[in-house]
């Protein structure tokens, strides 16, 4: 009776999740695509101007992640030109925020962990003088097919992730990372190459 009552909750929650959405859909200035069925496991918060474009069966927060604060993932296509895209079958654990103001692209079958953070940006200009009043430099950010983001990975700004590569847990990726690699650290270097089986 317990395991049917929490199921119940459990199910209601996730409703009320992808109605909030939904209205965040409708409020959104930029234009947001969904190309098929998709997952809300956590409230979802839509920002800024740009588009948002999301691949099939994609999946946004995970029930049994931590979640520090509520959980909340903040998706933010910040100026008219941004463009943010999520392709087909990637999945974002909790507390991930993606914040573009050019592009972010995220290819398929992509794991993000917990409170990661992904970004093109400054946001503010370096120079001093400047620095109030200027976004500063963007550049475009890339994750490849089949990556997989460690929890609380910072991706900044130009960083291209190669397929299949994996960054681990903590890390700060401010250089493109090749394919088939584990990288880590602050800043995050390939530590090893991953062996790939094509069977």
């Amino acid at each position: 009776m317990l395991r049917k009552i929490i199921a119940e909750q459990s199910r209601l929650v996730r409703n009320i999740y992808r109605l909030r959405y939904a209205f965040a859909k409708l409020l959104h200035p930029g234009k947001v695509v969904h190309e098929g069925k998709y997952g809300i496991n956590v409230p979802v918060r839509l920002g800024g101007k740009g588009s948002l474009h999301f691949g099939k069966n994609i999946s946004l927060g995970y029930a049994l992640a931590p979640k520090s604060g509520t959980g909340e993932i903040l998706i933010q296509a910040r100026t008219a030109e941004a463009r943010i895209s999520i392709g087909e079958k990637t999945a974002l654990s909790n507390n991930v925020s993606i914040i573009a103001t050019d592009s972010i692209s995220i290819g398929k079958n992509v794991l993000i962990g917990n409170e990661v953070m992904i970004v093109d940006s400054d946001f503010h200009d370096i120079d001093p003088i400047k620095r109030h009043t200027s976004a500063g430099e963007s550049k475009p950010v890339v994750l490849e097919d089949n990556t997989w983001i460690g929890s609380r990975v910072m991706i900044m700004k130009g960083v291209v992730i190669g397929e299949n590569s994996v960054i681990g847990a903590g890390s700060v990726v401010t250089h493109s990372i090749p394919s088939n690699v584990v990288a880590a650290g602050v800043p995050a270097k390939p530590i090893r190459s991953l062996l790939i089986d094509n069977q």
